[in-house]
């Protein structure tokens, strides 16, 4: 076991003040203590890791129970944690990210994370660059399924290169990340699913945490909402989907299912009422990016229990972004209306 400053909280002494968070004023605070120079040493100390008895053998101060008294202040206001093991290089950043959130261990985070598991439904736009986020967050556990091939034409909005033309999607994302990421654990279907049954044959739903829906096809997610929540209440669903500019993304539980389900349907209803449509895909590596980023944003503040972001929408002409809750997201509608004069997406 072993002590360790949360570094990526940005540490600074200056004049008769220790400084953290220094670098984010709305987080910044200062720390004033009976010998500043003699904190900050320990502080320096415990830039690396340390065991106790390292500590009492470097501490700067001359009596073992004023070392104890300050471990024990700097654990209570969260500023250093125990590393019950050693930790490899390739996680450092995602540790130092994690333990700068205010009141989140990254031990908790690792825990959490081990036993979440995600599966995705559609390797295209959003859904080939999701498990890189994710991964990249430290989580490890993926279910991909996608009956298609990569074509020359999805190369510039999705995560694949010329290499990977006539190869099936879900094969690709599988082999690319668990040879570049060892610790990755993906299990690739290729599979068209028509509806919630062709799901529930295909996926073993009860160790699923998340599902994402990002496949093109509103019959399929229609039908999944309608009947998911019955069987598995406490999964969580996350749709994604784009427009001309505009992309949006919804974190689905069983509470907010009725609302959004209602919402989709009419949106599919008025475009089945058009006499003629023309259109050609437009989505991009905006949309692409936009989606991977906020649907990894909302199951990593979901995971830590810090925020309950449920909706992401963008709109890439006007450069308006927006990831919150509900209420949140009528305020900012709200203020757009007021002072654009438009309506938000």
């Amino acid at each position: 076991m072993k002590y360790y400053l949360k570094k990526g909280m940005f540490w600074t002494k200056k004049e008769n003040e220790i400084i953290v968070y220094y670098t984010n004023s709305s987080l910044r605070k200062g720390i004033r203590s009976s010998d500043n120079e003699k904190l900050f040493q320990l502080l320096t100390i415990l830039s690396e890791p340390k065991t106790y008895s390292e500590l009492v053998e470097a501490s700067p101060f001359e009596k073992k129970e004023n070392l104890d008294a300050t471990l024990s202040y700097l654990l209570s206001k969260g500023y250093i944690a125990v590393q019950e093991r050693d930790s490899q290089k390739v996680e450092n950043r995602v540790r130092s990210f994690v333990d700068s959130i205010p009141n989140v261990s990254y031990n908790d985070y690792s825990l959490s994370i081990e036993k979440t598991h995600i599966c995705i439904i559609g390797t295209g736009t959003a859904g080939s660059y999701i498990p890189e986020c994710l991964i990249k967050l430290g989580l490890n556990r993926f279910t991909l399924i996608d009956p298609d091939k990569v074509e020359e034409n999805n190369l510039y909005a999705q995560n694949f290169s010329f290499r990977d033309v006539g190869r099936y999607k879900v094969e690709v994302l599988k082999h690319k990340y668990e040879n570049e990421f060892k610790t990755s654990n993906i299990t690739a279907i290729i599979r068209q699913l028509s509806n919630y049954e062709d799901l529930k044959r295909a996926v073993a739903l009860e160790e699923i945490d998340y599902l994402a829906l990002c496949a093109d096809n509103n019959t399929l997610i229609i039908d999944v909402l309608e009947n998911i929540f019955l069987d598995f209440p406490n999964i969580k669903i996350i749709i994604s989907g784009y427009a001309v500019f505009q992309q949006h993304c919804y974190l689905i539980d069983r509470e907010t299912n009725a609302s959004i389900s209602k919402e989709i349907k009419q949106n599919v209803s008025t475009l089945n009422e058009l006499d003629e449509v023309i259109v050609e895909n437009s989505g991009v590596i905006f949309d692409s990016l936009f989606s991977a980023i906020s649907i990894s944003k909302i199951i990593f503040d979901h995971v830590l229990n810090i925020n309950s972001p449920q909706i992401a929408k963008a709109d890439f002409l006007n450069n308006r972004y927006f990831i919150g809750n509900e209420d949140e997201y009528k305020i900012y509608e709200e203020y757009e209306h007021r002072f654009t004069g438009q309506t938000v997406l």
